[in-house]
């Protein structure tokens, strides 16, 4: 089953999934493996939405 969740709240994200596609000016980004701790992102809107998973993240489109 696949479900698609848009969202800039990624404490949802870590609750309801265990993959993410990051996607900027729609097209993906990366996609990352959030059950691996390893998984660093490597974009730049990757790392902003990771770093602020408990707040409200503002992104520009």
């Amino acid at each position: 089953m696949t479900i698609l969740i848009v969202t800039h709240e990624m404490d949802v994200i870590r609750r309801l999934a265990n993959r993410v596609a990051v996607m900027e000016n729609g097209k993906i980004m990366e996609e990352l493996n959030l059950a691996d701790n390893r998984n660093i992102p490597t974009t730049k809107i990757g790392k902003i939405l990771l770093k602020h998973e408990s707040e409200e993240v503002k992104v520009s489109v």
